[in-house]
């Protein structure tokens, strides 16, 4: 009778057997993962993203300037405070420990929320916030809480934004968005045709500016309006960091007047790369009637 005798292979035999399936492997991955890549990138462009994020690049979120301007006070008075906001996106829930108001009529811009041990007082712009009276709700990733403006404390809190006292009830409104100047009284008997009119007083002229990060830019000198209804469209800013004589010309979406300032997107370093114009260069640059000396 003939044995037939069967040789188990070794594990040495094994791990040849098992190289070129891995090098196969390997080269296909390389060849399919920017297709995955590109799959996952235009899933989240068609809505897989979380919504209604800030935008630090252009430093707004949602139509409001992250940075809170200088001039605002800190209120641990209102309807908002104390009351809990629940966040979709990451840490939740959330509370209202404060707002930062406008001094002059009581109404809250900013909130500062407190939250997690590991996220300091954050302040978050108002326009972020769905509120109605049974709920307050927003959507922040853990990464754009840790990236908004924030304090240690609420007492480091108070030395930029002093405390104040809200004596009156005031019912939280939203603040106007990114681009609503203050209009100029209209000039009379003006049709709306035409090109606009610099104007040199009135809405925000002799106002300080800043950028979104608080920065100081320089000052408006004058507004570029339409002539029949005040509606203003550039705000026309000189500063030392563009020269003597030179303006740079920022159209109204992109500013905000708050607390007695202007407060533009971006930052001023952006701002010194775009154009500038000498006064003169304006009505051609923007298409206004006169032109600054």
């Amino acid at each position: 009778m003939t044995l037939s005798i069967m040789t188990l292979p070794t594990p040495r035999h094994r791990i040849a057997r098992i190289r070129p399936i891995k090098r196969t492997a390997k080269r296909l991955w390389f060849k399919i993962w920017p297709a995955i890549m590109l799959t996952l990138a235009l899933a989240a462009c068609a809505g897989g993203g979380v919504p209604n994020q800030p935008d630090f690049a252009q430093g707004s979120w949602d139509g409001q300037s992250i940075v809170p301007p200088a001039g605002l006070l800190t209120a641990y008075q209102g309807d908002l405070v104390d009351r809990r906001v629940d966040n979709t996106a990451g840490p939740t829930p959330l509370t209202v420990s404060a707002t930062l108001i406008d001094p002059i009529n009581a109404q809250p811009h900013y909130v500062v929320l407190s939250g997690p041990p590991d996220i300091a007082p954050v302040i978050v712009p108002l326009n972020a916030l769905a509120i109605s009276p049974a709920a307050i709700q927003m959507t922040a990733t853990h990464y754009a809480l840790r990236t908004l403006p924030n304090f240690p404390t609420l007492a480091a809190l108070e030395l930029q934004y002093p405390r104040t006292v809200i004596t009156t009830p005031v019912v939280a409104q939203t603040p106007a968005a990114l681009g609503t100047l203050p209009p100029v009284a209209p000039l009379p008997a003006v049709s709306t045709a035409g090109p606009l009119q610099l104007a040199r007083a009135g809405s925000v002229v002799g106002m300080p500016v800043i950028d979104s990060a608080g920065t100081p830019i320089g000052q408006v000198a004058a507004v570029a309006i339409v002539p029949a209804t005040g509606e203003v469209r550039f705000a026309i800013v000189a500063g030392p960091s563009f020269g003597p004589g030179w303006y740079i010309a920022v159209p109204a979406v992109q500013a905000q007047a708050a607390a007695g300032q202007v407060v533009v997107t971006g930052t001023l370093n952006q701002w010194m790369q775009g154009p500038r114009y000498r006064g003169e260069q304006l009505p051609q640059a923007i298409g206004v009637i006169g032109y600054l000396n």
